[in-house]
């Protein structure tokens, strides 16, 4: 006799009558019945990547597919799919345009995310979904489980071509078998990224070029070392100085350390003469006429020093866009391809772009239409505590300080990062101009200047070279522990009985770390000492072309004047 809705009563079993007794009917979508006809579906198809796949093709081929599978009387109403990757969040999927650089002979109510809006909300026109396979929903399980239990709890099954469709009864072998699919194809997706960026590793660090040659570089092509792939005209290439932009490059470093010029400023002196610095060419960056562009690959081109670096920036990785620090990029093995500037000069300029980040490099106003002051120290003081550049403020209409708010930024404590900091730090000009005075009358201007300068290079070229002697000890020290290290486990394995060779093994794998840490100590001390503190490249004799400037005068000159002069001293 029939039980309760959604149940089934037994009122007769082997053990005989068992009245009461109900167990839950099988698990249905919602309120459908598990025998209930299907009539109206949606069609949900999904290609990854328009430049490796056809669209045109594979869509039609998925619809085919899901139409020879589906019961009598049965019929697809809506079709939603969409040129894009599986692995994307679910919130953010449905956004590419790519489609529309197809002419897909399918029709197109919209994508994934125009179609769960469909289901989830009133008036759905279909019954259930149906995909060619479950893989087609979404490339990571978890995204694809998501999406089906969304649709679950708006009562519309999820079917796929290839499991069949016969009803919608959940089927615990049909649920193991889907789940081990989507495993399957989430593995084989990050195992292809894997080995493809091994690839891509490995690549580089043979030294070989990968992707446009940085602004300075030419590619110089070399025929590919695969036959089927020379075949094709396909080839790897070795970056090459560009004859004509790499002395720009070498220029721009040029006015970057020796004149500490912003990027702004670098790109102003470039874009004023671009028959002597060329642009970049259009394959080299697509957005050739973008102000500053040479400076902008500049930079890139010195990062690779002699030896190819990638740094393996993804969108993934870094979903902000910016670079990954250099102590991750991958480096090739030895020198690959000629510098245009020298690492010291790469680093000095690196070391000008951490001090000048986000400061402009005019004297004059900011162009914030709320701007009523400009600041003679902008830019130039700093926080003892935490080391950012401090803000100018103007107190009680006349009274100027520099203050530094560390405020939460993207998710971030500053006092986390810097204990103890107060929420407001204050300082006043008038505090800080005697000093600078002081500093510019007698160290810059003053008759005295090249004495007391000496006197601080002779100080300054004897703490290098102690720190120089105090690093070579230190590496040496550690080479010496080593050797002590290597000694203490081969006499552990001449003086003691292994039949087994247990020990033997632990030993080797013990002793794997040593040599490695050997042989890299060994590498940095012939590098140390093959570069000793260079105390020979100062020039004292500069400040002889230096005009002699009294205090006096310094105090009375134009706010305008010393700032030009300021943003145009190292």
């Amino acid at each position: 006799m029939a039980g309760p809705a959604g149940a089934v009563e037994l009122t007769d079993g082997p053990l005989g009558p068992s009245p009461g007794r109900a167990f839950p009917a099988p698990p249905m979508y919602g309120s459908r019945a598990a025998d209930a006809p299907l009539v109206n579906l949606a069609f949900l198809g999904r290609v990854s990547d328009e430049d490796l796949q056809d669209p045109t093709l594979s869509i039609p081929r998925q619809l085919s597919n899901c139409q020879a599978v589906l019961p009598t009387g049965a019929r697809i109403v809506a079709w939603f799919w969409d040129v894009e990757s599986g692995r994307i969040d679910p919130d953010l999927r449905g956004r590419s345009r790519a489609f529309e650089r197809f002419d897909v002979p399918v029709p197109r109510d919209g994508g994934i995310r125009d179609l769960l809006d469909a289901a989830t909300g009133p008036g759905c026109r279909f019954d259930a979904i149906i995909c060619e396979s479950i893989d087609r929903v979404a490339r990571r399980t978890y995204y694809g489980v998501k999406i089906e239990h969304d649709l679950e709890r708006a009562g519309i099954p999820l079917l796929a071509s290839d499991e069949g469709v016969t009803n919608l009864r959940k089927r615990a072998t049909s649920i193991l078998t889907r789940r081990v699919k989507q495993a399957t194809s989430e593995w084989y997706v990050l195992d292809t990224l894997e080995k493809a960026w091994d690839g891509f590793c490995e690549h580089a660090t043979q030294g070989w070029n990968i992707g446009v040659p940085p602004y300075g570089y030419l590619a110089e092509r070399i025929p590919h070392p695969i036959p089927a792939k020379r075949t094709e005209d396909l080839c790897k290439t070795r970056l090459v100085p560009d004859p004509v932009r790499a002395p720009v490059v070498a220029e721009i470093f040029e006015w970057r350390v020796g004149e500490r010029l912003s990027c702004q400023a670098i790109a102003d002196r470039l874009d004023a003469d671009p028959d002597r610095y060329p642009p970049p060419t259009a394959i080299a960056a697509p957005a050739a006429a973008a102000r500053g562009a040479p400076a902008q690959c500049a930079t890139s081109s010195a990062t690779r020093s002699t030896r190819a670096t990638w740094s393996g920036t993804a969108a993934a990785a870094t979903p902000s866009g910016a670079g990954n620090p250099p102590d991750l990029w991958v480096w090739s093995r030895e020198a690959s391809h000629p510098a245009i500037v020298s690492l010291d000069t790469y680093r000095a300029a690196a070391e000008v772009a951490s001090h000048r980040r986000t400061s402009r490099q005019d004297a004059g106003p900011s162009g914030h239409p709320g701007t009523k002051h400009t600041y003679l120290l902008r830019s130039y003081v700093r926080c003892s505590m935490c080391q950012r550049r401090m803000e100018g403020t103007t107190r009680k209409g006349s009274f100027v300080y520099f203050r530094c708010r560390p405020r939460p930024t993207s998710g971030h404590d500053p006092m986390a990062k810097w204990p103890g900091h107060p929420s407001d730090v204050y300082v006043s000009q008038d505090k800080l101009l005697p000093g600078v005075l002081n500093f510019l009358a007698g160290r810059v201007f003053g008759p005295d200047r090249r004495a007391l300068l000496l006197e601080d290079l002779d100080e300054s070229a004897e703490r290098a070279y102690t720190a120089w002697q105090e690093r070579t000890a230190a590496i040496e020290r550690t080479l010496a522990d080593l050797d002590a290290r290597r000694a203490r486990l081969l006499t552990a394995l001449e003086t003691t009985d292994d039949p087994d060779g247990l020990l033997a093994r632990d030993v080797n794998d013990r002793l794997r770390q040593p040599v490695d840490q050997q042989h890299a100590a060994m590498a940095e001390l012939q590098h140390h000492r093959a570069n000793p503190p260079d105390t020979n490249g100062q020039a004292p004799e500069l400040l002889d072309r230096i005009g002699q400037v009294s205090r006096s005068r310094l105090e009375t000159a134009s706010e305008p004047s010393c700032a030009r002069s300021s943003t145009r001293s190292p």
